[in-house]
Parts: structure tokens; sequence; C-alpha cells
């Protein structure tokens, strides 16, 4: 994969076309920018210049660290690819950890005074924007919460096939069986590296004042089959972002981008599309 050298560090890619447009893709935890693969080339178009970064763990990268942690590793990693050229159209697009990413690193844009054009969130886990009042959705917090805690503490016995194994399978649409060996070998090999970005996710904090100041049009992504989280977590940010719009997969689970990366370009470019007609008017 190609590399691209900052200041702070190098950040492994994948890219696709060379067009004015940029779309950034950001990938969710244990899968890597190959996951994209899919949606990008189904994303496709002269115009446009696609691009899916490694986070920290995953490939080549290599970023300096923050006082945030990993998870401002990560969005320093996301920030410094929107910033690496000017374009006439900057869409952000963020599956599950990488969804939080891209929802943090859409707030910066609006604070340096460049917010982007576009933004998508496919089921970003907003654990913070839950209301824990409700009992359905302490229950979903709880079950997010378990599934990371389940990963870390057999990773920290020294068992991280049965860490990676639980939390793959309470994401995942598939059995840990389903999953081709070399793939299982690699979340086990990654495990510690999913461990410490899962722990991070889980206890963001998000500013609500900064989301209702977010003007960004955003589509809001979600598999009619996935877990209970994401529908709460969903609707949360749409209550809390101002120019929102939701959508709801059939068919579809968590792993919509890997495994029904059509149907989840097709919302994205009717999202587009729609958009630019708004601006027309």
């Amino acid at each position: 994969m190609p590399l691209m050298q900052f200041r702070e560090g190098v950040v492994d890619t994948l890219v696709w076309g060379n067009g004015s447009a940029q779309f950034t893709l950001l990938h969710a935890s244990a899968t890597g920018p190959k996951s994209l693969t899919g949606l990008a080339e189904r994303l496709s178009h002269a115009d446009r210049r696609i691009v899916a970064p490694a986070f920290a763990g995953y490939g080549q990268t290599q970023m300096g660290p923050r006082d945030g942690g990993r998870l401002a590793v990560n969005q320093a990693i996301a920030e410094a690819v929107l910033q690496s050229r000017s374009s006439d159209l900057r869409v952000l697009f963020g599956h599950s950890m990488g969804g939080l990413v891209a929802l943090l690193s859409a707030v910066d844009e609006v604070r340096r005074g460049t917010p982007l054009d576009a933004l998508v969130l496919c089921e970003p886990i907003l654990v913070d924007l839950l209301d824990v009042q409700e009992l359905a959705q302490l229950e979903a917090r709880d079950w997010d919460r378990d599934a990371v805690n389940q990963l870390g503490h057999h990773v920290r016995l020294g068992d991280a096939e049965a860490g990676v194994r639980y939390f793959v399978e309470a994401w995942n649409e598939t059995s840990w069986e389903a999953l081709p060996e070399t793939a299982r070998q690699q979340l086990i090999d990654n495990a510690e590296n999913i461990m410490t970005e899962t722990a991070a996710v889980s206890t963001c904090r998000i500013e609500r004042t900064a989301l209702a100041a977010m003007a960004t049009p955003t589509l809001l992504l979600r598999g009619a089959q996935s877990p209970p989280f994401v529908k709460f977590a969903n609707e949360a940010a749409a209550q809390a972002l101002p120019d929102a719009t939701q959508k709801v997969l059939p068919g579809c689970g968590h792993m919509g981008p890997l495994l029904k990366p059509a149907m989840v370009a097709d919302a994205v470019d009717c999202f587009l599309k729609a958009l630019a007609a708004r601006k027309a008017e």
C-alpha cells in the first residue's frame, strides 16, 4: 500500500483514482483499510480520489503518540489525510470505530473553519450519546462493554483467540469458524492492538455542544439486522446533529460495508445526489 509521509509520521493507505473530489474512508476495529475495497471500488468515479488510511496498529502506519491516547492518534491520522491536499469536494466516511473517529474529525474541521462537505457514519460506536437512564439503552451500553471487557480479559490471560472470538462474534454476522483461517490468525496476532482501541472507543467522551454547532450534512447508516446498540447510537446522533439523515439498510448487519458494499455505496451516492440537488435550489 502507498505510504503518505507527514511530519508526525507515516500513514499506510489504499488509494483509488485521482479526481478532484476526495473521499476518505475510515475502517472499523479488527479490519483495516482492505476491508473497504469493495465499497471503494463501487464509489469510484472519474472525478473522485478515494483514500483509505490504516489506523495505528494496521499495516505500516507509524504515527507519533498523542495525549489523548489511541483515539487521538487515529484522529490525527484521519485529519492528516483530510488535509493532505485541496479538493473540490471532501467527503468523510467512517465505519464502526472509524465512524467515531470520523465524527470527532468532522468536529475539528468545523473548529478549523474548514468544514467537510459531507459526512457518512456507518454504525458509529457512540457509547457516550446513549441515554443510560432508559433501561434498553443501558442494556445496549452494557452489551458493548461486555464485548470489550471479555476481549481484554482473555487477552490479558494469554488467550487471545478466545478474546477476539468473543468480540468478533458479538459484532459480526458470521461465526468465528466461518472466517478464513488466515483472517482468524491475523485477528489473533493483532489482539492487543484491538483490545487497546476498543477500550478507548468504549470510554470516549463526546462534546454535545460541539455536535450541536456542526452543520455538516451527515448520513447515518445502519443495518436492519444490527444489534440494538446501533439503533440507539444512530438515533442519538441524529438528534444531536443539526443536519442529519438516517437510513436503514435491509438485510444488513454491522459489517455491511464489507458484506454489502453495493448497498452501502448506493446509499452514499443517493445522499450525495440529494445534497447536490439541495445546493442547486
